[in-house]
């Protein structure tokens, strides 16, 4: 057999001096390492931000999240951040009266009232048969002795809650009607209500009638609280509770003939009781034409028949145009009604009465206030209140869980 020639084989490479591999194989490896490192490490910041990104409990911005931190701080009593909450989900879709109301709660508990009434007035929008933002409503318009707006607030509840509440809107007007705040509680409150909303021109109007009645002396100088309702006016022309207030200023100082500007462009449309008052008063006592005055006056009293300071000023003016008859009557009307409004005889009987409205002799005795001070609505409601017990489901018209309470029974301011 023949021997097979041996094939000649191709000499080996030699390995290159950083070892067994070559300088190429060592850069390819190298690079799909690092690749693989950074894929790792982006996957990694990934899944941490996801984490980050999961909500917690301070973190959950969904409306259903947000009750529940706002009841944790409004249990707490932590009114600001509550408001802030209940804010937020008010302004989210799905807000409810309760959510409403529990933002007014949160606002008045910071004493923010104005911000209060607001949300008050959405809570009513939302559900006008829930009886107790109408009533904390009507204990605001209280506080800030606005008979007129309480007069439209028990109205409008009226016509809404259920029977079963009729009682406590009757109250509670009542009380807003004749019954005012003592006044160092007033001052207290409302210097309060401003510190915390410089931005509440009601509770400033109110504030500055008081001072008008009966001046202290940690209150500022006429001159300067008149400058100040200028500069509000100037911003909100519309605002007649200003309006009022600094006429009744201007007329403290003597100041007519700015305060006639004043009355002149008061707005067309919130002509109420308030401007014919003012309007009666100016044409009486400034302008020499009390015939005038004589219309101003009576049509205020359409409206408030129980403002004995305008029956007074009503009996001026028909004996200065020579209705002595008729001034005699207005007179004789100004006197009942004073004596039916006297401080300690009013205090005495409401605070009798309405501690024991389930009693016929109670509401009889209501029934006969009203009537005899102009309030035919609320007379007749006592009249014919049978006296049935509230429905079970019906809300406890003193809101018992609201951050300010009002005394029960004291005399009107006015």
């Amino acid at each position: 057999m023949a021997r097979r020639k041996a094939q000649p084989q191709a000499p080996r490479k030699r390995p290159g001096p950083g070892g067994g591999v070559g300088a190429g194989d060592v850069a390819k490896r190298s690079s799909w390492i690092w690749a693989g490192v950074g894929l790792l490490g982006m996957g990694l910041c990934l899944l941490l931000a996801g984490i980050l990104a999961l909500p917690g409990p301070g973190t959950d911005n969904r409306p259903a999240a947000l009750r529940v931190r706002a009841e944790t701080a409004a249990q707490a009593g932590r009114w600001e951040e509550a408001q802030a909450l209940w804010k937020r989900v008010n302004q989210a879709p799905g807000a409810t009266a309760d959510s409403y109301r529990a933002e007014a709660r949160a606002s008045l508990g910071l004493g923010r009232a104005g911000q209060a009434e607001a949300a008050l007035v959405k809570a009513s929008e939302l559900d006008p048969t829930r009886p107790d933002p109408w009533l904390m409503r009507l204990e605001i318009a209280r506080m800030e002795d606005r008979p007129l707006e309480a007069l439209a607030i028990s109205q409008a509840a009226w016509a809404v809650v259920p029977p079963a509440s009729h009682r406590a809107i009757a109250q509670a007007v009542t009380l807003a009607l004749l019954a005012g705040t003592p006044e160092e509680l007033a001052r207290e409150t409302l210097t309060r209500w401003i510190h915390a909303d410089p931005a509440d021109l009601d509770a400033r109007a109110a504030l500055e009638r008081i001072r008008i009645l009966n001046t202290e002396p940690s209150d500022p100088p006429l001159d300067v609280r008149i400058s100040q309702l200028e500069e509000l006016l100037s911003r909100h022309p519309e605002h007649t509770g200003l309006r009022e207030a600094l006429l009744l200023s201007l007329a403290e100082q003597g100041n007519y003939e700015r305060g006639r500007t004043v009355l002149e462009a008061w707005p067309e449309t919130g002509k109420d009781a308030r401007y014919e008052r003012l309007a009666g008063r100016w044409d009486l006592d400034y302008n020499e034409q009390p015939a005038l005055a004589v219309d101003h006056f009576r049509n205020a009293l359409r409206d408030l028949p129980f403002d004995w300071k305008t029956h007074y000023r009503l009996a001026r003016a028909l004996q200065a145009i020579g209705q002595t008859e008729a001034a005699r009557r207005a007179a004789v009307e100004l006197g009942r009604i004073r004596e039916r409004l006297d401080p300690t005889r009013l205090g005495r009987q409401l605070e009798e009465t309405l501690g024991r409205l389930d009693e016929p002799a109670s509401r009889r005795s209501l029934a006969e206030l009203c009537a005899s001070v102009g309030l035919d609505q609320l007379a007749e409601f006592w009249r014919n209140d049978t006296g049935r017990p509230a429905a079970p489901e019906s809300v406890d018209p003193l809101m018992k869980d609201r951050p300010f309470r009002l005394p029960s029974v004291t005399p009107a301011r006015r």
